[in-house]
């Protein structure tokens, strides 16, 4: 039988009593976990605030999942994170994908054993990434004293159109699974999560607002600003939430 330590469990996180779930196949045990959030101050009253540092977050479907940049009230640029393994989640999901490919080719369905494994591995893939990449843009904040996260505000149908042109399985696919994930952990660290409207995120110079060009993963704007295209977005969607409430 595992044992189960409080060392395996975050420092800010207690054990409660344990329940044991019987069920026909298996039986499980669940164990309530407290959380106790040190700052639950509403965002209105946090961003009034003299002192604050927002973490602008665009998400990419390149090698980078996403790409976080961390600005002070006065917009000033303080350390940015580029969070990794976008490469790699396409290459594991990629040949999965050719061994359910093989296994249509001969005639079995979806719910036949062989091929509905390899479907469930693709979703603890994807959850196993958005898990990771949701702590890791956690921990970037902690360590920055951030305590305000901006991204974009994505409506469903935008959603859809965008994952049939890119892909199911590529990185920009996971960005609803790593927000939600982000927003729980996020909130357990006393940092919330503010959404902002897209517009003129990733075609305006965060620099001067002139208009930019995107060349693969680089930007150029009218007036000569070059640099990385998603830090770009990222900036902007700092400096749009500082708007947002008036600084």
């Amino acid at each position: 039988m595992a044992k189960i330590k409080q060392s395996e469990f975050e420092d800010e996180e207690k054990l409660l009593s344990p329940t044991i779930v019987i069920n026909k196949k298996y039986t499980m045990i669940h164990i309530p976990i407290k959380n106790e959030i040190e700052d639950i101050t509403p965002i209105k009253e946090r961003m009034k605030k003299e002192h604050i540092k927002v973490c602008g977050i665009a998400f990419s479907n390149s090698d980078n999942f996403a790409i976080c940049v961390v600005i002070d009230e006065n917009r000033k640029f303080v350390k940015a994170k580029f969070i990794k393994g976008g490469k790699q989640y396409q290459k594991k999901t990629q040949m999965i994908l050719n061994e359910i490919k093989k296994h249509r080719q001969k005639g079995e369905k979806f719910g036949e054993k062989n091929h509905k494994k390899y479907w469930e591995k693709l979703n603890h893939i994807s959850d196993y990434y958005s898990h990771k990449v949701s702590k890791e843009i956690v921990d970037f904040c902690k360590e920055n004293e951030v305590e305000v996260i901006s991204i974009t505000d994505m409506n469903e149908d935008i959603n859809k159109n965008f994952t049939k042109s890119v892909g199911r399985y590529s990185p920009i696919y996971l960005r609803r699974r790593i927000v939600k994930y982000l927003e729980y952990k996020a909130f357990k660290s006393s940092i919330i999560i503010t959404r902002i409207r897209k517009n003129y995120t990733a075609s305006k110079c965060y620099i001067c607002r002139g208009n930019i060009k995107r060349k693969n993963l680089e930007f150029e704007c009218e007036n000569g600003h070059k640099g990385d295209y998603f830090f770009n977005s990222a900036m902007n969607i700092a400096i749009m939430c500082l708007k947002k409430f008036g600084k």
